[in-house]
């Protein structure tokens, strides 16, 4: 007859065994878990008892590699997720930047066309506030943010032969947005 630690200790073994060729990590993990666990309850049991302990520590053995495998496979699959998910969204902020710069540009082309010059701006602010004759005259949209989406101001000056539009992007959320037309001097 087999006693109840060889029992658990067999238990174990084969728990850990599952445990390393689950398809699901979840259920490997706690399969592996409780492998560990029985293995060491069934090791207690047989060394209490004087008999071989071998089997129960195989369990435990494989049984913690299984668990640490996957606890490893979970950790790289959530570094994965959330640096696709954080991709995604630098991308999203970078296109919400290059439209709104896109939004300005087209106003001042609108107003060139109009008027066979560039209106003269000193700043983003200006050429965005609820005073600024490409808001007065819809050529832009009003409430236009003067800062970026990562929270950096928008730069941007107007000559009568040119304009320069800037969003400067931080250099790990992607490249630099430069719209420029025609002489702008430099400040």
């Amino acid at each position: 007859m087999v006693s109840e630690g060889k029992g658990i200790a067999v238990v174990s073994l084969v728990l850990a065994i599952v445990a390393c060729i689950a398809v699901i990590p979840p259920i490997g993990i706690l399969l592996a878990v409780i492998a560990v666990g029985t293995g060491i309850y069934a090791k207690r049991k047989l060394s209490a008892n004087g008999q071989s302990t071998g089997i129960a520590i195989g369990g435990i053995v494989i049984g913690s590699i299984g668990a640490v495998f996957y606890a490893c496979f979970l950790v790289v699959a959530l570094v994965v997720a959330f640096s696709a998910s954080n991709q995604q969204l630098n991308q999203a902020k970078w296109n919400q930047a290059n439209d709104t710069l896109k939004q300005v540009e087209g106003g001042i082309t609108e107003y060139f066309l109009r008027h066979g010059n560039y209106p003269e701006f000193n700043s983003w602010e200006a050429m965005v506030a609820s005073s600024s004759p490409l808001v007065q005259r819809s050529m832009i949209r009003p409430g236009l943010p003067v800062n970026d989406p990562w929270g950096n101001p928008y730069e941007g000056k107007s000559t009568k032969s040119g304009f320069e539009l800037k969003c400067a992007v931080p250099p790990d959320k992607g490249e630099l947005i430069i719209w420029r037309v025609g002489v702008v001097p430099s400040q």
